[in-house]
């Protein structure tokens, strides 16, 4: 694993092109902002082989002990990658529901506040063996959340999970978009999201997606308006892994697993947009 803060230029400049020609490197132009260059904060690919080589990026862990693993079975990038597990199992609880999930929430600059803009690029697949639940209750727990945008209070910002047989993203207002139609279990998916974080009006995500076998990206989201449940200072943060609000619900006889790789997190210097004469 690989934990990055700051770089000599040379060094940087490399890792901003890693895979350049698949993930967009520039916001996309908007009412609000331009970009006007970005810092890497974050890179974790787990090439090390350790879930826990830097102690700013944690495995927060229910009793059972493969509920997260490093996996060299088909990584997206390099040898390696995370697997994170749930089942149907008390050893599987933690903080009081079924989760496992990986936390970043002591790394003070990967924490987003108002106004700030961030990139954020990640892999993940699921477990050849995912079983699609169809048949799910249509309300808010019946989902597989397996990244988050979360708070130390409330709920998260922002999550992409699992509902049913599509991808979706959920705001904390509730708003559903779905990325992918129709996912295929054990085939990676490369995301980007770019979001410009705030409790208001000027708040703002365009998400990109792509299967790996894709050549380019496709924007699978734009989504404007409040994008945060409040304004607190230094209270947001990321986890990936997967999470099951409502384990009773589910109709799965397998363990839900999903793998996660390439996590990589980028500081937007923007500037604001030009504003426009009347016509």
């Amino acid at each position: 694993m690989k934990y990055l803060l700051t770089l000599p230029v040379l060094v940087l400049a490399t890792l901003l092109l890693l895979r350049a020609d698949e993930c967009p490197l520039t916001a996309p132009e908007n009412e609000s902002f331009r970009e006007s260059g970005s810092e890497l904060i974050l890179r974790v690919d787990y090439e090390s082989g350790d879930i826990t080589a830097d102690k700013e990026v944690v495995a927060d862990l229910p009793p059972a002990t493969d509920a997260i693993s490093i996996s060299d079975h088909e990584a997206r990038s390099g040898k390696f990658c995370v697997r994170t597990k749930v089942a149907r199992s008390d050893d599987y609880i933690s903080h009081g529901k079924h989760r496992a999930e990986t936390t970043v929430m002591n790394l003070m600059p990967v924490r987003y506040n108002e106004g700030d803009v961030f990139r954020y690029r990640f892999s993940l697949r699921l477990a050849e063996d995912w079983q699609v639940e169809t048949k799910l209750p249509d309300n808010r727990d019946s989902v597989d959340i397996i990244w988050q945008f979360k708070r130390f209070e409330g709920g998260p910002d922002m999550f992409i999970g699992v509902k049913r047989e599509e991808i979706v993203v959920r705001t904390a207002s509730g708003i559903q978009h779905t990325l992918f139609g129709k996912y295929s279990p054990g085939k990676w998916m490369d995301f980007c999201v770019i979001s410009r974080w705030s409790a208001g009006p000027d708040g703002s995500t365009e998400i990109f997606v792509k299967q790996a076998t894709d050549k380019e990206f496709r924007k699978a989201a734009s989504l404007h308006g409040p994008n945060t449940r409040n304004a607190k200072a230094n209270s947001a943060y990321l986890t990936w892994g997967i999470y099951k609000p409502d384990m009773s619900n589910s109709t799965a006889t397998n363990p839900r697993i999903v793998y996660h790789d390439d996590i990589i997190v980028e500081k937007i210097t923007a500037t604001a947009a030009p504003s426009q004469e009347p016509l």
